[in-house]
Formats: structure tokens, sequence, C-alpha cells
């Protein structure tokens, strides 16, 4: 059950189906309570769309987070997704070490398919290193992990390869702290992995699929979080949680919606409104 209010921090995207967009419903279905920092106002998301049009937040995020500690507000977690900027992971990694929270959950957003995003360089990388220091659930997508363990992302994915990056990426974070690697295709199935320290790595499949679903990772983040919110067992949220982002992808793909746009939810909210256990 949650004790508190809940925090997300990442972009809205003005119109599309991921980040923000995808978080809100998600932690709602669940009966979270939940607080939102916004990063960035972007009219689309990042890709497909060409360059968005957007206002970084920097300045409001600072006041907000001031005006938050004057008026004594607390959080019983964090979820951050999409950050931005360089400058923004300083603001963030701050106020994570000022918040006294239970669980502090990190998807560091910054890279896919082998490269970074647009608009983003080795600074970023570094500065997303120190801010995963605070994560106790660590969701990155297999290009980002090797960014974290400062690997050049390669696209090999044998299972002695997969262990040794999550073995590492593990040891850079506190001993109880929860790592998930998404997005791993082998065998013609897409993998996910995790362990948590001193733990056996374990992973779950699904068919993998010729297709790129946009805010999948935002979605799976946002499932996880919440069920670590709620005191799920690490190994029974991430079984669930890939589960579940099965569903919504089955739904996608079979809507009449251009893939750009995101995630469809319909399915996957009722599914999640199941497990709301404030009844």
């Amino acid at each position: 059950m949650q004790t508190g209010q809940f925090l997300t921090i990442q972009d809205l995207s003005a119109a599309t189906a991921i980040s923000l967009n995808v978080a809100v419903p998600v932690y709602a279905s669940l009966g979270i309570s939940t607080s939102v920092l916004p990063t960035a106002l972007l009219s689309t998301q990042t890709e497909a769309f060409g360059k968005p049009a957007a206002i970084d937040l920097k300045d409001w995020v600072a006041r907000t987070v001031a005006h938050w500690d004057r008026a004594s507000m607390t959080f019983s977690g964090i979820a951050v997704g999409y950050v931005g900027t360089p400058a923004l992971v300083d603001m963030v990694d701050q106020f994570i070490q000022q918040s006294a929270v239970s669980t502090v959950t990190i998807d560091p957003v910054m890279g896919d398919h082998g490269k970074l995003y647009e608009g983003f360089d080795q600074s970023y990388v570094t500065k997303m290193k120190t801010l995963i220091k605070q994560a106790d659930v660590l969701t990155p997508n297999w290009t980002e992990a090797q960014l974290l363990v400062g690997d050049d992302p390669q696209p090999e994915m044998s299972e002695s390869r997969v262990r040794d990056v999550l073995a590492r990426l593990t040891g850079q974070l506190n001993d109880k702290s929860l790592v998930v690697i998404t997005g791993i295709q082998r065998n013609s199935v897409l993998e996910v992995w995790w362990k948590t320290a001193g733990e056996a790595i374990l992973h779950v499949e699904n068919p993998l699929l010729d297709q790129h679903f946009y805010g999948a990772g935002d979605l799976f983040t946002a499932i996880l979080s919440g069920l670590i919110e709620l005191s799920w067992d690490a190994d029974a949220a991430v079984k669930k949680t890939s589960e579940l982002l099965a569903v919504a992808i089955e739904e996608t793909m079979h809507s009449n919606r251009e893939l750009r746009f995101g995630m469809a939810l319909h399915n996957v909210i009722h599914e999640l409104s199941k497990l709301d256990d404030r009844f």
C-alpha cells in the first residue's frame, strides 16, 4: 500500500503518449497519488517528428523545488525519466539527495539502437553516471547500460556479454539496488534481464517484433516503479511489468494509430486497475 505522495520527474510531450502522458495514468490506475515535476515541455517526442519546439524548465524547476521545501512537502518515492540537460541532471541529483524517500527509480533516458539521442553527448553520460548512484531501481535499455559502464555501445548481446554489463552496472549502485536492462534482442526474442546485488541474474522473454514502439521504455518504468511503490517483490514486479508491457504493445500494434504517437494504453490501464490494492 502506498504510504505518501509519489513524484515522477520527466518531460511533458504535448502530442504523444510517452513520458508524463504515460506515467500519470499508470500511477492513477494503481491508486497511487502522484505529483509531477516536468523537466521540459516539448511539442512532440524527440524522435520521428523532426526537431520539436521545446522549453527548458530549469528555472521553473528550481523555483518549484524551493517552494515545495518551504511548504514542507515530502514524497514516498521518486521516479525519474527523461531529464534533458546536464544542468537539470545536477538539479535532480541534488533534489533526490535532500529528499527522504523510500525508493528512487531512474530510467537513464539518453540513447537507443547503439547511439545517444540527438542533442546528447558524453558530458550528459558523465552526469547520468553520477545521478544513477541515487537509484534503488535502475531501468536502462541495452544501449544506455553499456554507456553507463563506460563501454562504446556494441550490438553483441550474447549471454556472457549481458551478464558482464549487468554485473558491472549493479556494482556501481548500493548493495540492495535492482538493475533491470530492457531491449535485449537474442535468439529472435526480446529479453529483459535483471539483478539485485548478491542475487541471481534472471530474465524474461517476449516475442521480438520488427517495429519500434515509442514510449515502451517509459511505460515499463512507470509500471515497475508503481508496483515497487506498492511494495511488490522485485522479481514479481519485473515479471508483471514485462507481461503488461506486452499487453500494451499488442494493443498498439493492432490499433489504427501511427506508432510515432506512442503507446495505446486502454488495455494495460484496465489490467493495472485490477492490481490497485485500495479495495
